[in-house]
């Protein structure tokens, strides 16, 4: 059998008694702490429902019009001939990216080629469509980033096929509007 024994005199007058605990009964501070928390969360709500509302592009018809306009320009101005890949990569990227965002209303200036492609699958592009696009930038970001360099037949080739993607997929609001 198990004893325990108190080593503490049992007449020691200094220790001190338990002392109670400190609940308020007041409603008050809670009632104000929910109130603030309450208009803090709407704040907070009404910021990001602008900051998404800022993020998604206007979609406009002239500018359909204007990626095809840059994209033959780019074309008869011989790019691949008189200017260097970087720059040539840097706008056919720039004008599928604008088609890509355009069409999906996906803010892709930021996105890797990758993480752009699965948001236009996601979005529901066809296959076909993500891998021609994906190919193409993917030579873009090679030339760009690994200092590769196209041959004047695959400069052509992206060329034609981003003017034929422009061309051939009718560019449409979010609300499914043609433009």
């Amino acid at each position: 059998m198990l004893s325990a024994v108190s080593l503490v005199p049992g007449d020691v007058a200094d220790l001190r008694p338990l002392k109670p605990a400190l609940l308020s009964h007041s409603w008050w501070p809670w009632l104000i702490g929910f109130a603030l928390l309450v208009v803090v969360s709407l704040v907070l709500a009404r910021r990001l429902k602008n900051f998404k509302s800022r993020a998604l592009p206007v979609v406009s018809p002239p500018l359909a019009s204007a990626l095809r306009t840059r994209l033959e320009r780019l074309r008869r101005a011989g790019w691949f001939e008189n200017v260097e890949q970087v720059q040539f990569c840097d706008v056919i990227s720039d004008i599928l990216r604008e088609f890509v965002q355009q069409k999906w209303a996906i803010s892709s200036r930021r996105l890797t080629t990758t993480e752009l492609l699965l948001e236009m699958a996601h979005g529901g592009a066809e296959a076909s469509l993500c891998q021609t696009i994906g190919e193409i930038l993917s030579a873009c970001d090679l030339v760009k980033f690994a200092a590769a360099n196209l041959t004047r037949e695959e400069i052509e080739c992206h060329l034609a096929t981003t003017l034929a993607l422009l061309d051939n997929y009718r560019l449409t609001a979010a609300s499914g509007a043609d433009i």
